[in-house]
């Protein structure tokens, strides 16, 4: 019996590494993961663990339980509290998710290399497949480009997989150096090799904020690694050939350096990094925290409320901004969408939130820089980063409340989660 439930146990870490893989196919498959994990580790938690459920200071965690009840205030508040309380109330399973796959991370991290190895080799074949797609026309699934200038790859008319690489890939660093001495060398080939291919691919999908995310995450990891590892060098040596690579993509492929190159253009000549398209969004959902400042309007509610004349455009005196539609189903800006949503509490909580991870890597970089001293490991800096890019303020992003999102967001905090109860068990 008790051979049986340790089988079970490690079953358990191999679904939770096929997570990445199961994103692949939409959110289906890795919510109802998520969903399964919660359901069973409230009514048999012994299944998940050989000993006792591993509870630690968070605050991170804490940080998003109290936004999660801020949520639900508002939510309760609002004009349609029940479509809102779908969003919010359900906020808590990412949560939840994040405190179980820790403990369960925990109590397998002799297995993390596999984790690595499953989620190494899914990138690999979903940006060799968007590299197939780029010079060919499709994919091996036969899906064609949705435009000429995109890629979309096993994503079919979903223009995402620049977002999923880019959000994985911090993952894939943090189990690498993790389990770095583990490893034969051809597994250190295959990460070089899949990493030059995971950048190519982000360059080439042409989406804008997972390809700055991708630039931030890698120039983050070159200030505050820690050089005197030699692994490092393997880091090094893929942003020499990145950089290389994209510049010679850049000369040869003008259009995609063009759409990339926006933001910049765009902040010389009018001061700002967002399109106008954003910057409606921005406007109508600035309108609404005007009118619900404490609390918001209500998660989920942006797409319903903004067609209230209330919200619209009229009082815009750009014409360029103006000749734009206001409404979508979220502001495409997280701070604007909690503003508009959660209020200033929400706000607040999740500015909160940045600013912990921003100081944490900060004083890992001070403490570098003029102490010779390092507080975090590698494999703990690539979480934080990604934490960092993911709330990062200056950039456009998906809705708040969206699952597939989410979920990468929960794999942040899992892994971030079982790093601490590593530090504090040693």
């Amino acid at each position: 019996m008790i051979s049986f439930l340790k089988n079970i146990k490690i079953h358990f870490f191999f679904i939770f590494s096929l997570i990445p893989a199961a994103l692949v196919t939409g959110p289906f498959l890795s919510d109802f993961i998520v969903v399964s994990f919660i359901f069973l580790f409230l009514f048999k938690k012994n299944i998940f663990f050989r000993d006792k459920f591993l509870l630690i200071e968070d605050k991170i965690l804490i940080i998003l339980i109290i936004l999660w009840f801020i949520f639900i205030l508002s939510s309760m508040f609002s004009q349609y509290s029940l479509f809102s309380l779908k969003g919010s109330f359900f906020f808590l399973r990412w949560i939840l998710f994040a405190l179980i796959a820790g403990n369960l991370i925990y109590y397998h991290k002799d297995k993390i290399d596999l984790f690595f190895k499953f989620l190494l080799l899914t990138l690999l074949i979903v940006s060799i497949d968007g590299l197939i797609q780029y010079i060919f026309g499709q994919n091996i699934l036969g899906f064609e480009k949705v435009t000429r200038n995109r890629l979309s790859g096993f994503f079919n008319d979903e223009l995402v997989i620049g977002s999923y690489l880019s959000k994985l890939y911090p993952l894939l660093l943090a189990s690498y150096f993790f389990c770095f001495n583990k490893l034969k060398k051809k597994w250190h080939i295959i990460l070089i090799i899949t990493s030059i291919c995971i950048t190519l691919v982000i360059f080439l999908s042409a989406e804008r904020a997972p390809f700055y995310h991708h630039v931030i995450f890698l120039a983050l990891l070159l200030f505050v690694f820690n050089y005197k590892k030699k692994k490092i060098k393997i880091i090094i040596l893929y942003i020499l050939i990145i950089i290389t690579s994209l510049v010679l993509l850049g000369i040869n492929d003008h259009k995609k350096f063009k759409r990339l190159s926006y933001p910049i253009k765009n902040f010389i000549n009018k001061g700002s990094i967002f399109s106008d398209q954003h910057l409606a969004h921005f406007h109508s959902a600035s309108k609404m925290f005007l009118d619900n400042k404490l609390i918001g309007v209500g998660p989920r509610l942006f797409r319903v409320l903004c067609a209230d004349k209330r919200y619209n455009l009229d009082d815009i005196e750009d014409h360029n901004i103006k000749k734009f539609n206001h409404c979508s189903t979220h502001p495409h800006n997280t701070y604007f969408q909690i503003l508009a949503e959660a209020g200033i509490f929400g706000f607040l909580m999740v500015f909160l939130l940045f600013l912990l991870v921003f100081f944490r890597i900060f004083r890992h970089f001070f403490y570098k820089i003029f102490k010779d001293k390092y507080i975090y490991e590698n494999y703990e800096l690539c979480l934080l980063i990604a934490i960092l890019v993911y709330f990062f303020p200056l950039s456009t992003n998906g809705n708040f409340f969206n699952n597939w999102l989410n979920i990468f967001l929960s794999l942040y905090l899992a892994f971030n989660y079982f790093f601490l109860i590593l530090k504090k068990n040693k």
